[in-house]
């Protein structure tokens, strides 16, 4: 061996290390943002509310107001209602017109949802009754809901179409939002006349399906809770069409007059029932189901039962089971 070399290593084949099955690699986790506002998440919950309120009901008002509560609590508002209302055209063709203001709309009925407090409650009454104290943002909302087609849901957020300037100077915000402490809100509208999906429960082509959902003072609405708005009306819609079907309406009157309980016991006492037969419906007592009695011929001016049935008929603000109101 050459004299200042290193001697070569023997080169022996060591045997080769065992290597390990790899564990199976774990799904990866979506990024944080991906969803920042929670859009995809929120929307699953949302169908798992729809779904469960009519596999836990058949009445289309428990429906609606069980979907509509779930709304507010996904989007932190505070209260929210589902109207079905009556829209007059303006044009001699029967079209709607698109200068067409919130003038044309009568109230059909109104499915209350959230939380609403006896001062907001007390102000929305107040509200009905002064007709000088209109809401500017639904006249600009339903010029805007009146370019799409009928049965495509149109939803807005109130700064997306109204200034703060016309809103805050408005009369309606001074007398009835500030003092119910609401503030920002997004309305939503399907107009009727489009294919139902079991072709006989449609929204007529003279009726809409409207929405409202409103946040505390100092609480704003983000686009991500009104793409959800839009997800939730366009469900329930259809299940508006059902009600006005089904003949289980109660007028804006009623929502302005009585608390959610007294409407519920007019309805029943309006098919028929007897008051052992509504407080075993409702779970109350018959003396309970007596209190509420009394306090809806309070609140109508009337002296008892048949009183207020016939007012509220003669009213139109209920409708007889089984009835049409095309």
């Amino acid at each position: 061996m050459p004299s200042g070399r290193t001697p070569r290593r023997s080169r022996t084949k060591s045997a080769s290390p065992v290597r390990e099955a790899k564990a199976p690699r774990r799904a990866r986790r979506p990024r944080l943002d991906s969803d920042p506002n929670g859009l995809v998440h929120r929307t699953s919950i949302l169908a798992s509310h729809l779904f469960r309120a009519a596999r836990e009901s058949t009445d289309p008002r428990r429906q609606i107001s069980d979907s509509i509560t779930a709304l507010v609590d996904l989007t932190g508002a505070v209260s929210s209602a589902f109207s079905l209302l009556r829209f007059t055209p303006l044009t001699d063709d029967n079209s709607r017109a698109p200068d067409a203001s919130a003038n044309g709309l009568r109230f059909i009925d109104v499915i209350e949802g959230g939380r609403w407090s006896t001062t907001a409650r007390q102000s929305y009454m107040n509200y009905m009754n002064d007709s000088a104290a209109q809401d500017p943002f639904i006249a600009v909302f339903f010029q805007f809901a009146m370019r799409a087609q009928p049965g495509v849901t149109s939803v807005a957020r109130r700064r997306e179409l109204l200034p703060d300037q016309a809103w805050y100077r408005s009369r309606h915000f001074t007398n009835y939002r500030s003092v119910a402490g609401v503030d920002d809100c997004i309305y939503g509208a399907v107009f009727g006349g489009g294919d139902a999906l079991d072709g006989s429960r449609g929204l007529p082509s003279d009726v809409i399906a409207g929405f409202s959902i409103h946040k505390a003072s100092n609480s704003t609405f983000s686009v991500a809770d009104r793409e959800l708005c839009r997800i939730a009306l366009s469900a329930l819609a259809p299940i508006g069409g059902s009600l006005l079907h089904s003949g289980r309406l109660g007028a804006s009157h009623l929502f302005a007059l009585l608390t959610p309980r007294q409407r519920e016991v007019l309805l029943l006492l309006n098919d028929g029932l007897a008051a052992k037969q509504i407080a075993s419906q409702l779970n109350l007592s018959p003396a309970s189901v007596h209190t509420y009695v009394q306090a809806i011929c309070r609140r109508l001016g009337v002296r008892g039962r048949a009183e207020a049935l016939a007012l509220c008929n003669q009213k139109g603000w209920l409708v007889a089971r089984g009835t049409t109101t095309r």
